[in-house]
């Protein structure tokens, strides 16, 4: 889920950096990214998704606690974070923490397309699954099925 802001504004802001076309759905089951544009820049957004981005690891709280400096080398570092949570508000605007631990992204589809489906990359939030496939068009719609149907692949083998 998209729930973190620090994880919404990479996917959102390097999709506009990379010159990527296309659409962040906000879902409450699952989020769903599309995107669109040459093949260079989509392989660099693909690495950025799939590798460099920690899913689970919940942005820093700003502004929330001063920050000293201390020249005492003797100490064992940062402190850690007791768990991998943040806030999110919920529909009645009430602040809600929610897990990220078994936050992950997944490539469900890639390959060439004949033209683009949008003009600039924006995301959306969709309560339901007919809004969501709304905002895809027609074309696309059938991927908000394929992703909504998506069963990851096991990844120990018995």
């Amino acid at each position: 889920m998209l729930s973190d802001p620090a994880h919404r504004f990479k996917v959102r802001k390097n999709a506009e950096q990379l010159n990527l076309t296309g659409v962040c759905i906000f879902h409450p089951l699952f989020n769903m990214v599309y995107v669109e544009g040459a093949s260079k820049f989509i392989r660099n957004y693909k690495r950025l998704m799939l590798h460099r981005i920690d899913w689970t690891d919940p942005a820093r709280a700003r502004g929330a606690e001063e920050v000293e400096i201390d020249n005492n080398d003797d100490e064992a570092g940062p402190p850690e974070r007791a768990n991998n949570s943040t806030v999110a508000t919920g529909e009645d605007g009430v602040p809600q923490v929610v897990s990220l631990e078994n936050n992950r992204c997944d490539l469900v589809w890639e390959g060439q397309l004949r033209e683009r489906a949008f003009n600039n990359f924006k995301p959306k939030t969709c309560p339901n699954d007919s809004a969501a496939r709304e905002v895809l068009g027609t074309k696309i719609a059938g991927y908000w099925d394929q992703a909504k149907n998506f069963k990851p692949e096991d990844e120990e083998l018995f």
